[in-house]
């Protein structure tokens, strides 16, 4: 038959992973399936459908990195990035590809918006998952200086501030 158009389909997805995580939890072929989703499908929340149940059914499948970072020139919904700073900052602390990743999706961010729940929510997740890199560090040193917003500049400067008084 058809195959359903629209929001049915990205409902229809979106149970279909759901009942694939609560079916087969762990299984190889069930986890590339969803990997290849989070590069191939065009709904969003499918995609962040699949990201979470690879997060908890599948966890540190490397291959995913891969994925999402094939992707991030192709992703033009400032929605979905600014979520996937969460994803990365909560599901791959201390990666450092995940990390370069990050740093990937600051530029293509700023081309969608400047606003100032994008530095906070970008520089905060730089905090949460790599808060003792160097690599961090050096993100949030050019944070604290560069002319965006104030309330972004001044989350970077507390926490180096607290930073270098912790060492």
């Amino acid at each position: 038959g058809p195959r359903p158009a629209g929001p049915c389909a990205e409902a229809v997805r979106r149970g279909a992973i759901a009942a694939l995580e609560r079916e087969w939890p762990g299984d190889e072929h069930v986890g590339s399936a969803l990997t290849s989703l989070v590069q191939n499908d065009r709904y969003v929340r499918v995609k962040q459908a699949a990201l979470q149940a690879l997060a908890r059914s599948w966890p540190g499948q490397r291959d995913i990195l891969h994925r999402i970072e094939s992707r991030i020139p192709m992703e033009h919904s400032s929605s979905y990035l600014t979520w996937m700073l969460t994803y990365l900052s909560s599901n791959w602390k201390n990666d450092k590809h995940a990390l370069l990743i990050m740093q990937q999706m600051e530029h293509e961010l700023w081309q969608l918006t400047s606003g100032e729940a994008f530095a906070r929510s970008y520089v905060n997740s730089v905090i949460v998952g790599w808060s003792r890199s160097e690599e961090a560090a050096a993100i949030l040193e050019r944070w604290a200086v560069s002319p965006g917003p104030q309330e972004a500049r001044q989350i970077a400067l507390d926490f180096l501030g607290l930073r270098w008084l912790d060492r």
